[in-house]
């Protein structure tokens, strides 16, 4: 059977969102960095630099509902310049108040722009191919993570702090162009059933599968925080290695996965992926040396980069095409929640255990979330039968 076509106006939305992350991922690593050099204690600089997130995660099912109530692109050809314009202000105001409000604002503003970019994107994914293409979105957030702190940080360091946020602000407002290059009829949407209420913020029946994806989410910022310190202890020479590892991986993974979903189903990819998660968290948590690193980090991209995209997929499958926007806004609840707590319990974790102990937790909760996944599709696969 010949495949349905992604067709041309997906790519500009996918080429839309790389911009997007490429910006953002740019100047990421730095603001702790500039932070600290306008005078203020690492602790603060923390602080500010956490209020991003903490924005992004209110406003995101708000993000949600925007997508279903209006027109995508109309959204976005206001979200993409504005998200510019505030990468742009970072670079003007050196008091923390200043800064730390265009720190909130910006939050929001991708908070709605990132929402809607990844629901318009699926209005031109055949539902055949729902997996495949939402692996290929997931792709531009990897190679934005792989590529664009590196440069951000170059910049920095050579340029300074304005250059960096001026180069991200210009690499986000091309997305603004890609935007404007898409076909799409902007008539507007019969909004009849998608007043202002809990049930168009947030998709109940997609709340299990959105916790089982926070799990992932939880480990990974435990990961992604701990492993440095971790290999550093164990004196493993050339740590950072473990980041390109996990980007290349996934590079190969998340487009595959996509096309296992598609075919086989949620299970056929899930289940492993929470296994090999696992697997790999005991890899991390017992090093011993460098190669034992390389392993853990192939096992853990692996499951979380085939997991999380096919959890993805099957949120979207499972609502009406009317509501893309509260699925995508309702599958990173917990991952926004669990991201941001996974380093704070992790760092009690290890305080009070170490990161072995910790890293064991961690590979205990993606079986505990194997466990849950199973109830849940029997679950569901008992009631559909009764339909």
């Amino acid at each position: 059977m010949k495949k349905e076509p992604f067709g041309r106006q997906y790519y500009m939305v996918l080429l839309a969102g790389l911009c997007t992350s490429m910006g953002y991922s740019m100047i990421s690593g730095v603001i702790v960095k500039y932070v600290v050099s306008l005078g203020f204690s690492l602790t603060t600089a923390g602080f500010v630099s956490g209020l991003y997130a903490s924005s992004a995660l209110f406003i995101r099912p708000v993000g949600g509902m925007l997508s279903d109530r209006f027109q995508e692109k109309s959204i976005l050809r206001v979200s993409a310049p504005l998200f510019a314009l505030c990468i742009f202000a970072y670079g003007i105001f050196t008091s923390l108040g200043g800064f730390a409000f265009v720190r909130i604002l910006s939050g929001m503003v991708f908070a709605v722009n990132s929402t809607v970019t990844s629901a318009y994107a699926c209005k031109f994914i055949p539902r055949s191919r729902t997996g495949e293409g939402i692996g290929y979105m997931g792709l531009t957030y990897t190679l934005s993570m792989a590529v664009a702190p590196g440069i951000g940080l170059a910049v920095f360091n050579s340029l300074g702090a304005r250059a960096a946020f001026f180069m991200a602000g210009c690499v986000i407002a091309l997305a603004a162009v890609f935007i404007a290059l898409i076909k799409d009829d902007l008539s507007p949407k019969n909004i009849e059933s998608c007043g202002f209420s809990f049930s168009n913020l947030i998709a109940v029946p997609l709340l299990p599968l959105a916790f089982i994806n926070g799990l992932f989410s939880f480990c990974n910022g435990i990961i992604v925080n701990f492993i440095i310190l971790h290999a550093e202890k164990n004196r493993i020479a050339n740590p950072t290695v473990f980041f390109t590892v996990t980007a290349v991986v996934m590079l190969v993974v998340r487009p595959l996965a996509g096309k296992f979903n598609d075919r086989k189903g949620l299970p056929f990819v899930l289940v492993p992926a929470f296994i090999v998660s696992a697997a790999g968290l005991l890899f991390i948590g017992y090093l011993s040396s460098f190669w034992v690193m390389i392993a853990g980090a192939v096992l853990t991209s692996l499951g979380s980069g085939s997991g999380q995209p096919s959890i993805q997929a099957e949120c979207v499958k499972r609502m009406p095409e009317n509501r893309r926007g509260v699925a995508i806004s309702t599958y990173f609840i917990f991952a926004d929640v669990f991201q941001g707590l996974g380093p704070l319990i992790g760092g009690a974790i290890a305080d009070a255990r170490g990161y072995t102990f910790t890293y064991n937790v961690c590979a205990a909760v993606l079986i505990g979330g194997l466990a849950l996944f199973l109830a849940e599709n029997y679950r569901r696969k008992k009631s559909l039968s009764r339909v």
